[in-house]
């Protein structure tokens, strides 16, 4: 496939410092880098809107350089810090997300202002502060193209230098309204359904679909990790399983972020959800391989050496 439209992405770049009780800690940039990385590496054409901290800022030039069909003309280089966060994965349990530094919200008008220039638009929410929910009302209705929302950290409590916990997500359907397709994991969706200390079997994941298609949801898409993606659509709901088991996965901090980019990478060039959500998958079994955001580019640019 040869990607001829353009593609909007908005969210985070982080720093993030990872430990686990299995492998030795590690450091690097992380957030919305990681759709940058699978998006350019596949060849899409993107527009990147995000704050980039000044302690992160040369390390974002030098990574992102060579992405050639990645456009960074309205990043943002504020005088301050970015995000700095720590993701801990225990043996058992959801990893601890602990934000050490906050940057600044995003400035809309930097989309706005765009809005005709883009095929389609990702909004990832890295942090849960770029934009508060009336910010997002506008910048949807500005925006005459398909929205993807990666619900992310709106399911974490508000509070810095401390570990995140989940939250009941009760507004869930103000931020779905307006796009086309929302994407969240197993636990977020559990906040979702106001159940954030539970981990939700299909049943209940099921309840969501209605209530995202009432708001205007077409394609709901809920990863659940080594089994795969659950898909609601108005007209099916099906669990879209990897080919094959994803062994040798070295980290998995992207792997969502990864499915995100293959899926709306065959999105905005008109594939079905199903199909978009099974190349997606193929993405993110590539991504987990891999550490960190140069090597996902290096692992999923063999998917988009045809594109370019």
């Amino acid at each position: 496939m040869s990607y001829s439209k353009v593609l909007g992405l908005a969210g985070t770049p982080t720093f993030d410092i990872v430990t686990s009780e299995t492998s030795p800690e590690w450091e690097g940039p992380g957030g919305v880098l990681y759709q940058c990385a699978a998006l350019s590496a596949l060849g899409v054409r993107t527009r990147l809107y995000c704050a980039v901290g000044k302690d992160l800022r040369e390390e974002f030039k030098e990574i992102t350089r060579d992405w050639d069909t990645l456009s960074t003309e309205k990043v943002l280089f504020p005088e301050k810090p970015g995000n700095r966060v720590r993701l801990h994965y225990p043996l058992k349990g959801e990893r601890r997300e602990t934000l050490l530094s906050l940057s600044d919200p995003l400035d809309i008008r930097e989309i706005t202002g765009e809005a005709g220039k883009l095929d389609f638009f990702i909004m990832v929410m890295n942090s849960g502060f770029e934009l508060r929910i009336g910010e997002w009302d506008r910048l949807t209705a500005s925006l005459p193209c398909p929205v993807w929302l990666d619900i992310h950290s709106l399911a974490l409590s508000r509070e810095t230098a401390s570990p995140r916990s989940y939250r009941s997500l009760s507004n869930w359907k103000q931020w779905a309204r307006g796009t086309r397709c929302l994407q969240a994991n197993r636990k977020e969706a559990a906040s979702m359904l106001g159940e954030p200390g539970s981990i939700p079997g299909p049943g209940r994941i099921r309840k969501l679909g209605p209530e995202a298609f009432e708001v205007g949801v077409e394609a709901l898409f809920i990863t659940l990790g080594e089994e795969g993606v659950f898909l609601m659509t108005p007209g099916e709901t099906i669990l879209l399983s990897p080919d094959s088991p994803a062994g040798g996965a070295v980290d998995t901090t992207g792997a969502g972020d990864a499915f995100c980019a293959g899926a709306a990478s065959r999105l905005v060039e008109g594939d079905d959800p199903v199909s978009a959500g099974r190349f997606g998958i193929i993405t993110a079994s590539l991504a987990v391989k891999a550490r960190g955001v140069r090597e996902i580019y290096r692992a999923v640019e063999p998917l988009g050496r045809n594109n370019r």
